[in-house]
């Protein structure tokens, strides 16, 4: 049930917790492959969504061709057909879209049974961030994906991005400097290399973590 909500974090420009609970079935655009960021979730009784973060935190995200399936998969089994309808519906009243803490507890739970109890819903969308960047987004770019309205953070993972492309391009350099054939990769590269194979395969068992928790249930 909440398997998705772990994919569209990451694969769609690293949403954040409140919007992925407050993404309705209207948001969902599969035959343009587009997400809407419209509204988010709010902790307050009487309101249960509202607008973003900010005024550029309402945005359109494209939707990978590889997760369209899993996506249809979920529509079809736990989201109602009316435009309106929650994506992740509370399991309380499905009238009203599943809390951030409620959302939290279950991630939290996927987590434990990873080993990673430092592993935050957010650095979701730090991983997609810095990813976007290590592809080559520039800061407008990263700023647009992110919703953030300044530069700061977007020049944040574009930083990490360019240490990144440096490895790369010694790595270039290498295969044709015939002096520096045989050199050996940097520390630094491989604790990279190592870090982001470490992050993909803790991201996959927290899927899957996921879904076994919704077979038991």
């Amino acid at each position: 049930k909440f398997r998705l909500a772990i994919t569209l974090a990451i694969s769609c420009g690293g949403l954040r917790i409140g919007e992925v609970c407050a993404l309705q079935r209207g948001d969902i655009d599969l035959d343009n492959r587009l997400i809407h960021i419209r509204r988010t979730r709010l902790t307050r009784a009487r309101v249960i969504a509202g607008p973003p973060k900010t005024a550029r935190s309402k945005r359109t995200e494209p939707i990978p061709e590889a997760v369209i399936p899993e996506i249809r998969a979920h529509l079809a089994e736990y989201v109602a057909d009316q435009p309106d309808a929650w994506i992740f519906p509370s399991p309380l009243d499905h009238d009203r879209p599943i809390s951030t803490d409620a959302m939290r507890d279950a991630y939290v739970k996927a987590r434990r049974a990873a080993g990673r109890e430092d592993l935050r819903f957010h650095d979701l969308r730090s991983t997609a961030l810095t990813m976007l960047a290590q592809q080559g987004a520039t800061v407008r770019e990263l700023m647009a994906a992110a919703g953030h309205s300044t530069a700061t953070m977007a020049m944040h993972y574009q930083r990490l991005s360019e240490d990144r492309q440096r490895t790369l391009a010694d790595k270039v350099a290498a295969s044709i400097t015939p002096t520096q054939t045989d050199t050996a990769p940097s520390s630094a590269e491989t604790d990279k290399d190592r870090e982001i194979a470490e992050l993909k395969q803790q991201i996959a068992q927290l899927k899957a973590l996921a879904s076994s928790q919704q077979e038991s249930e």
